[in-house]
């Protein structure tokens, strides 16, 4: 079997697990790609879902799938969201803070 058959049947695959398990309404928009309906609020949303088979073996022109090292980085891109948000709401508070304390000086004049 060729890569491009071995990735075929990947996505073959998981295409047929999830027919089986998606929610009522959900929608096939593309050869592997699926629109899930979902309430927000009263609205209703869409969620996307697009299976992308990769090779967990390197080629000549792409390095081999490491799904251990694609989490790592996602939960340091994650921390690093995280760490980032933290800095600019204290950045927020110290602002207000210091125009709340500017308004009151101001006030007693």
């Amino acid at each position: 079997m060729t890569t491009a058959q071995k990735n075929a049947q990947v996505k073959s695959n998981i295409i047929e697990a999830l027919l089986s398990n998606l929610p009522e309404g959900s929608i096939q928009v593309g050869s592997a790609e699926f629109a899930i309906p979902t309430t927000v609020e009263g609205e209703l949303r869409y969620a996307e879902i697009k299976v992308t088979a990769k090779n967990n073996k390197a080629t000549k022109v792409s390095p081999a799938y490491d799904p251990e090292a694609k989490r790592e980085d996602w939960l340091a891109e994650m921390g690093e969201r995280e760490r980032k948000a933290q800095e600019k709401a204290e950045a927020k508070a110290k602002k207000i803070a210091a125009d709340k304390a500017k308004k009151a000086s101001k006030s007693k004049e």
